[in-house]
């Protein structure tokens, strides 16, 4: 009894010294192999408890980025923490786990920001749509960085397309994130505006890629969102016009 207690006594010594680290140690140290593309301002506190004054991942930018460290997940050796930080359009609230693996684990993900954030994340130099995004996800797994695994609900709210004079309202519509056979699915569907749309997007852990998209105007459209519909070719019978693709995506 009395090494179990000695064994527990040095566990939580080990547990209270690793929470200590500075986090501006740790980010010297790991700072080189960081993506070039996330750039952190301001670190302060330790690896327990700390702050970041912004970050900037991929064009999506965070401001006041805090973690408090949940202690009883070093039991399972992994790193989790409760993060909260301010974005463009609200607050952002998750619990993060690393695993020493390096797999990554993002559950509890609730956040606002603005759609044109989305831009430099998805490599584009401009985007046309404005207006707010809703994100709710339950979980969220990254392995090198890549997403494996993603299960929850994003919300595009009060999306305008700018490119047309006058701008085009597209609505609001919702999609629901799914994973079965290491293939993650997008539903998507339309929930208010001129606009009806559904269909899916599909990707595999392979690399492999889906798109079955289908839109079309409602009794209220507007000649600029009419105008919009038309650059994506003919419509069927019934008025929708179809957008479909498939591939593979370059998988390093």
């Amino acid at each position: 009894m009395n090494k179990l207690y000695l064994i527990a006594g040095i566990a939580g010594l080990l547990l209270f010294m690793v929470g200590l680290i500075p986090a501006p140690l740790l980010y010297h140290w790991s700072r080189d192999n960081m993506d070039p593309n996330v750039q952190v301002y301001g670190v302060s506190g330790t690896l327990w408890s700390g702050e970041v004054a912004s970050v900037n991942l991929h064009g999506v930018r965070l401001q006041t980025v805090q973690w408090q460290l949940r202690p009883l997940s070093l039991l399972f050796l992994r790193l989790s923490h409760d993060v909260t930080a301010q974005t463009d359009r609200g607050q952002l609230q998750a619990v993060i786990s690393r695993t020493p693996l390096g797999t990554v684990r993002i559950n509890d993900l609730q956040a606002s920001l603005s759609v044109e954030q989305l831009g430099p994340a998805l490599q584009l130099p401009v985007l046309p749509v404005t207006g707010q995004i809703f994100l709710d996800l339950n979980k969220v797994v990254l392995r090198n960085g890549i997403p494996t695994y993603a299960e929850g609900a994003l919300l595009f709210k009060d999306l305008i397309f700018s490119f047309t004079s006058p701008p085009a309202t597209l609505g609001s519509y919702r999609a629901e994130l799914s994973t079965a056979k290491d293939v993650m699915r997008l539903d998507v569907t339309s929930e208010s505006g001129e606009l009806d749309a559904g269909g899916y997007a599909e990707a595999s852990t392979e690399g492999k890629y889906a798109l079955d998209m289908k839109v079309r105007g409602r009794a209220n459209t507007s000649a600029a969102v009419a105008s919009l519909l038309q650059t994506l070719g003919r419509p069927d019978a019934e008025g929708w016009y179809h957008l479909r693709r498939s591939g593979v995506f370059q998988v390093e």
